[in-house]
């Protein structure tokens, strides 16, 4: 799982806060939650049977938008609103819109050959 999260907090391209991967056991009906206590300190947590049933797509997939809240940003209503990570969790990728929308106070890191 710390290769996905490695790999999620790469592909954003920002600098992120300390990120912290749990699994829970107990079924409360969603696949991840994530929560920040301090300010620069998040904690992720995954049902670990849902994590399990998910192809590695669907995990890393997963991890953007986890990873995602980490970075300030909410959902964006639904997969037909707007074409997002944080609309669609498993749309696999973090689109032009994702970026856009986050807060100003993070700081981007160009991507190599952008």
């Amino acid at each position: 799982m710390a290769a996905i999260l490695a790999l999620a907090i790469a592909l954003w391209a920002v600098v992120a806060p300390t990120i912290t991967v749990e699994f829970f056991q107990n079924d409360i009906g969603t696949l991840a939650q994530t929560g920040c206590p301090e300010a620069n300190r998040c904690i992720i947590g995954v049902y670990e049977p849902g994590w399990n049933r998910l192809s590695e797509a669907d995990r890393l997939s997963l991890m953007l938008h986890e990873v995602g809240h980490t970075l300030g940003l909410g959902h964006y209503r639904s997969c037909n609103y707007q074409q997002s990570i944080m609309g669609c969790w498993n749309l696999g990728e973090i689109t032009a819109y994702d970026r856009a929308m986050l807060k100003p106070y993070r700081v981007v890191v160009p991507m190599v050959g952008q």
